[in-house]
């Protein structure tokens, strides 16, 4: 079971049916596999290993081919070197609201991610000429960000408090999750527990 990384993704475009796809593929829990699909050949890829001899030579080979021809020895490795996180985005089935602003179109989408959020995948959408704007938060190993204009800015929140969260995170960010005060909630919890 992973943890997941909270994402909220800002999308803006000239072409409304490049936001159309996000938002349909965000919907179906597919929109990274819609902008950077996993090779069939590669989906197919078994993982692990096997006890029989020659099964495991194949397997072998197999991904010997796959490195060859896509890159990638397996789905997993792709997803990893592609998106940046193990699966495709997850509980992205909201009613989404597509806005024009200016000569552009523009939408934000909510989702999680195993583990990680998808900043290789970002990279992919300015290459598509996306403007893409995200935050992102992982309560379980503790790091929250924001990839913006293809840059990435992380905040390491292992060793801090809920006071040092709202020192050193921009207000935006530790708003949208509401870090800081699920900390707070926290440090009293474990202060009434010592108290009691």
């Amino acid at each position: 079971m992973p943890n997941w990384c909270i994402n909220k993704l800002t999308l803006t475009h000239e072409d409304r049916t490049m936001i159309s796809r996000a938002v349909k593929s965000a919907q179906k829990d597919a929109l990274l596999n819609e902008f950077a699909p996993v090779p069939q050949a590669l989906a197919d890829t078994t993982e692990g290993s096997f006890g029989d001899k020659l099964e495991q030579e194949r397997l072998m080979a197999l991904r010997e081919g796959n490195v060859k021809t896509y890159g990638y020895s397996s789905w997993y490795d792709f997803a990893i070197g592609e998106w940046g996180c193990k699966w495709d985005i997850s509980n992205g089935g909201d009613d989404y609201k597509i806005k024009k602003v200016n000569n552009n179109y523009t939408v934000t989408l909510s989702f999680d991610t195993a583990w990680s959020p998808p900043i290789n995948f970002y990279d992919k959408l300015v290459e598509l000429e996306f403007e893409v704007d995200a935050m992102y938060y992982e309560p379980g190993v503790n790091f929250c960000g924001r990839y913006y204009d293809g840059q990435d800015e992380i905040y390491d929140l292992t060793m801090l408090s809920s006071k040092a969260v709202k020192d050193q995170v921009p207000e935006e960010l530790d708003q949208t999750f509401g870090i800081s005060e699920q900390m707070a909630e926290y440090e009293a919890e474990q202060q009434e527990e010592e108290n009691d």
